[in-house]
């Protein structure tokens, strides 16, 4: 097996775990923040609004 490569007849269940991991990450990383986005821009405009000025607020 080459660096940097999965030999998956050599231990499938580290390969398995190794893939499982790298799907957390991106759904933590990736797929949940671009959800979270989806639904914030379905928000009516005064709730964004409302937001915008409660998070500007919190940063002092």
């Amino acid at each position: 097996m080459h660096p940097g490569t999965i030999g998956l007849k050599d231990n499938i269940g580290i390969a398995v775990t190794l893939y499982e991991i790298v799907n957390f990450i991106a759904d933590a990383m990736i797929t949940k923040p671009k959800a979270i986005d989806n639904m914030y821009k379905n928000l009516p405009e005064n709730k964004i609004k409302q937001i915008a000025v409660r998070d500007k607020d919190k940063q002092h």
